[in-house]
């Protein structure tokens, strides 16, 4: 035996004993007790992790802007002040309320920027160009090279940015308008040359930026349900946060490496990282003291959010909007695929416009955000008042059929019958919950991954189209809702000829989203024409009776440069959403704001942010907007959302129940398309079902169809929400009992304080 052999041999007998003496000690205990497993306590590990929100500092926050020599007062109402300074093309702001002054840059240089740098970081206005090689480069307004004539008429400004070096420029206007400044391109003013086409476009970029930790706060950016980057020392990072609004545009997005997630985790996920669903992002200079909130107006169909934390490119804390006029793609060069990167030819149709929101006292933090941008929703006629339901409604998503692959050629296995899907509806109506919110998935011939693409018809397996209209019946008797699934925008190749109904990126490939794992049924899908999806939708809607559930219709937003019909990403939109108004009663999978006014219910909404090192803080941003009027669900509980902290989390976020069931056994989903779905069989959840949905709905009962007004952390694990209807939530996620000004509230559960 070689001396290596030895040596495993013995250390694997060493282990062994180890693991024998050990094992009966406990099993023992001693003295013969009976065995007991114990579990550490990780709670407070867990709560200090990015999944939760963290407690503001009281540290008071320092004025080192408050100087303003050099800068000339141009504009001012009742709340700010704007004072310019012409040699830097920067401004200083004043908010009157408070006095508290805001502006980038304490001094026209900084010894840790470069000049370019430098001129970002002061100017009112920034563009990136790619020169006649393709490089790109940037361009200030404070640039020496630049030829800048500035016209100020009352509370506004009117500039002139051009450049004779590179032949590139454009007018932009900016406004005083309450406690807002509006920055936005005057139509048909952009200019370039052969030698300078324009990439993308900043708006004062490091407005209210922190060097390292010099101030208590965070910057705030809408992942997932929203996310804070709190100031801290410079740290090394490999990225910054930089996501595009509305998630990738497949029809260009194929060679950004922002979009790769290979550097983080494998392409081949089950759930998908958090895209941004709403045009808004803020910074706070200790929290209910003094914030920014910013919303993108116009454009935001080709904006990216950027956050930079201190450490990554400088020592400064900055967040803003770029709008992307181009970007590269690989240029087609041959047959096999061959090509070469370069910048889009033709620019992005958009008028970037973007409104700066000065914040103070209990408005100045995420709550106070998430506040004006619902209040502004209401006014513009997005959101309205939701249903008022006497009971906590539920979602219940039910697996019809799924395509199986069989030794010799694919079928089509029944996972839940129509007959199936009452019982189930029946026995959980059993265990109290009667308010269901139902989705009928997979009820099309072939099931959800085997049904042709235009297909209309049932799948007979499970059932006739009476069967469904009684099942349909059934939920509405109890007040429920009943939905018919539908995935209208993403197929793969056995349910479509993609060379006929297949997106089209500009450097002429199909649009696809592609899975790292060779053993899925289905690894690639491929994302629909978006007049094809709109065809079809529409008469789908037309034909049956029936409420649609949609999936990625509200969420997957791409440009088709297909040679029959060309469709920007903008024009896509419109699309989706001329088709989304067809119905007032249809529901969503994770749509984007441009949907929220045709959605009647909001499914599958995000609780946590992408969890990048450099996020501190998950908080409910998109809860707060929503809560008051559209009913939202959590992710699926029987997918892993179902524990003690997910319970909390949804009291906390007041995010409604889901589950995702089929009648067969789990066994029947082995070698389908929904083999990820490991435990979807209703007995084994029964039990599991009525317990959550009894201790969720204890409390969101109490401020069902309120809207929610704050969220604040009391303490490390103590979270209060407070609602429009006087009732107040309190969360505790720790192992020990929390006493609070409002009651003590036990340990990891909640407190319900009416009003």
């Amino acid at each position: 035996m070689s001396q290596v052999k030895k040596t495993v041999l013995t250390v694997s007998v060493a282990v062994l004993l180890i693991v024998s003496v050990i094992v009966s000690v406990l099993a023992t205990g001693g003295q013969g007790d009976s065995f007991k497993f114990e579990i550490a306590d990780t709670s407070a590990v867990e709560i200090a992790s990015n999944r939760h929100t963290q407690p503001d500092s009281d540290v008071e926050i320092s004025n080192n802007l408050s100087s303003l020599t050099g800068f000339e007062k141009k504009c001012e109402n009742e709340y700010l002040e704007i004072w310019f300074k012409e040699d830097i093309a920067s401004i200083r702001v004043v908010d009157k309320r408070s006095g508290y002054v805001w502006g980038s840059l304490a001094g026209d240089t900084h010894e840790e920027l470069n000049n370019s740098f430098t001129a970002m970081a002061n100017s009112l206005c920034t563009i990136e160009y790619y020169d006649e090689s393709g490089s790109d480069d940037r361009l200030s307004l404070s640039d020496s090279s630049v030829e800048a004539l500035y016209q100020w008429n009352d509370n506004e400004l009117t500039c002139s940015f051009y450049s004779n070096d590179k032949g590139i420029g454009l007018k932009f206007t900016m406004k005083l308008v309450g406690y807002d400044i509006e920055f936005e391109i005057v139509k048909g003013s952009v200019k370039e040359s052969e030698s300078a086409l324009i990439k993308s476009l900043y708006f004062i970029p490091f407005m209210g930026c922190v060097n390292q930790d010099e101030k208590s706060g965070y910057m705030f950016v809408p992942d997932g349900p929203g996310a804070l980057i709190r100031y801290t020392k410079s740290a090394s990072y490999i990225s910054p946060f930089e996501k595009k609004v509305y998630g990738m545009d497949y029809g260009i997005d194929t060679v950004a490496e922002t979009y790769n997630i290979l550097s983080q985790r494998p392409n081949d996920f089950a759930v998908e990282t958090p895209q941004i669903s709403c045009p808004v992002f803020g910074v706070v200079h200790g929290a209910g003291k003094n914030a920014i909130f910013a919303e993108i107006l116009s454009g935001m169909d080709y904006a990216l959010i950027q956050a930079y934390p201190a450490g990554f490119t400088t020592d400064f804390n900055w967040v803003t909007a770029r709008f992307e006029y181009r970007q590269k793609y690989v240029q087609p060069t041959g047959q096999e695929g061959q090509g070469v990167e370069g910048p889009q030819p033709k620019a992005n149709s958009m008028i970037p416009k973007i409104s700066y929101s000065f914040l103070t006292g209990e408005d100045a933090n995420y709550s106070g955000m998430a506040r004006t941008y619902r209040e502004r929703l209401i006014e513009r006629g997005v959101l309205n008042k939701e249903r008022v339901d006497k009971e906590v409604p539920m979602l219940l998503n039910i697996i019809g059929a799924d395509v199986k692959d069989g030794f010799l050629k694919m079928n089509t296995a029944t996972l839940t019958t129509a007959n199936q899907a009452k019982e189930i509806i029946s026995s959980i109506n059993k265990v109290g919950v009667n308010n269901l919110s139902v989705v009928y998935s997979g009820w099309k011939k072939g099931g959800i991954n085997g049904t042709k693409y235009k297909s209309s018809s049932f799948e007979k397996k499970l059932g006739s189209l009476k069967d469904f209209e009684e099942l349909s019946h059934l939920v509405k008797s109890n007040h429920g809702r009943f939905y018919l699934g539908l995935n209208p925008v993403t197929a793969n190749d056995k349910q479509i000829n993609p060379a006929s109904l297949s997106a089209t990126t500009l450097g002429k490939e199909f649009e696809v989203i592609v899975r790292d794992n060779d053993d899925a049924l289905f690894n690639t899908s491929y994302l629909i024409k978006p007049i094809t999806v709109a065809d079809y939708t529409s008469s789908l809607m037309k034909k049956y009776n029936f409420s649609f559930c949609f999936e990625n219709l509200g969420t997957k937003l791409y440009a088709d440069y297909s040679r029959d019909k060309n469709l920007s990403r903008n024009q896509t939109k419109q699309v989706f959403q001329k088709v989304a108004k067809l119905s007032e009663s249809s529901a969503y999978f994770k749509p984007n704001d441009y949907m929220w006014q045709s959605t009647a219910e909001y499914f599958d909404i995000p609780m946590v942010n992408s969890q990048y090192l450099y996020e501190t803080d998950t908080v409910p941003f998109l809860q707060m907007v929503l809560k008051g009027s559209i009913d939202y669900y959590a992710p699926y509980a029987n997918l892993g959302f179902y524990n003690q902290a997910s319970i909390l989390k949804m009291i906390e976020f007041a995010t409604y129940p889901s589950v995702i069931l089929m009648g067969e056994d789990n066994y029947a989903l082995h070698n389908t398309g929904l083999e990820d779905y490991f435990s979807l069989n209703y007995n084994s959840w029964e039990n599991v079902i009525g317990d959550m949905y009894s201790e969720i709905s204890s409390a969101l009962s109490k401020v069902e169809g309120a809207s929610m007004t704050e969220h604040k952390v009391l303490s490390d694990g103590v979270i209060l929400t407070s609602y429009s209807n006087g009732v107040k939530i309190l969360v505790n996620y720790n192992s020990k009992n929390a006493i609070t000004d409002y009651g003590t509230v036990n340990a990891k559960s909640f407190l319900v304080k009416d009003r």
